[in-house]
């Protein structure tokens, strides 16, 4: 049996447990190696996970805070406020979007030096003493016919403009993508589509089967056949069309309404998105897909 090495009369596994659980032990390189690592998790030996720079447990939130599965990516996402989560739903619901990454964090070198050469002052953490990282609140990328190409958009509420910080973090932040010739844009509240977002935020929830469980792939088949046709010809409200698919298929109440979500989620029924949908109004079916809304 090996010889178990001592370190200050506890065993070495001991005292490199009391070190991992005490941040300072570490010297200040190895704790930025461990930060660089954080942002992203291998998976097995070939996937690899983006992981946010920021999270929702990072910092206390003046708003409300999401997290949502992603349909894109397949892993949960950290949105810090109503408008991220917006913009995500957008995002997540585009077919030409492949990636999304939230709270991507930028160099902490890089935009200190683009603060020195603007005279600017850089994000500060005045509760712990140092340099704040300046984070993009979304950078996702597009699959166009040729390539792939990626975007930036930062987010502000209007109020939030007149704020000298947030200002100066926005410069900082455009500067740093435009050396690097990527799109980046400042979206703001009024320019989201509400009815649009709560369309999808709707139809969120039942893109996968497993929402609908237990009802299995042959009934779903089975209901989807019944339910579109009807959908198609119907004027009366969307609500007595799934009441009356429900009692005549001997579902549980709600089931028909249920799968009207996921068939719109997955865009197996083509409804005008622009509008929205309301159970107890008549649902307006399309022939052909619409074009996604992109910011």
């Amino acid at each position: 049996m090996p010889r178990r090495t001592r370190v200050r009369g506890k065993h070495r596994w001991q005292a490199a447990s009391r070190s991992k659980r005490r941040g300072r032990h570490f010297p200040l390189r190895q704790r930025r190696l461990r930060l660089r690592a954080s942002r992203f998790t291998t998976l097995g030996c070939k996937k690899k996970v983006f992981q946010p720079g920021v999270r929702i447990w990072s910092f206390s939130s003046h708003g409300r805070s999401h997290r949502p599965l992603g349909w894109t990516t397949d892993r949960v996402h950290h949105l810090l406020s109503d408008l991220e989560y917006h913009v995500f739903l957008i995002l997540d619901w585009a077919r030409d979007v492949v990636d999304i990454r939230e709270q991507f964090p930028l160099p902490l070198q890089t935009t200190l030096a683009i603060a020195r050469r603007s005279h600017l002052s850089h994000p500060w953490d005045r509760k712990r003493a140092r340099y704040r990282p300046v984070t993009s609140d979304f950078l996702y990328t597009v699959r166009t016919r040729h390539r792939v190409e990626p975007h930036v958009r930062a987010l502000k509420y209007e109020e939030a403009l007149s704020e000298p910080t947030q200002l100066r973090s926005l410069e900082i932040e455009r500067a740093y993508w435009h050396q690097r010739g990527i799109d980046w844009k400042l979206i703001l509240h009024s320019q989201i589509p509400l009815a649009y977002v709560a369309n999808i935020e709707w139809v969120h929830p039942y893109r996968r089967p497993l929402s609908l469980y237990p009802l299995a792939g042959v009934e779903l088949d089975r209901i989807q056949r019944v339910l579109i046709p009807m959908l198609r010809r119907s004027h009366d409200r969307c609500c007595d069309v799934t009441d009356w698919c429900d009692a005549r298929m001997r579902l549980p109440e709600g089931t028909a309404l249920a799968m009207v979500r996921y068939l719109i989620a997955n865009r197996l029924l083509l409804v005008d998105m622009h509008i929205r949908i309301i159970p107890t109004n008549p649902l307006i079916v399309l022939d052909d897909a619409q074009d996604d809304f992109l910011l």
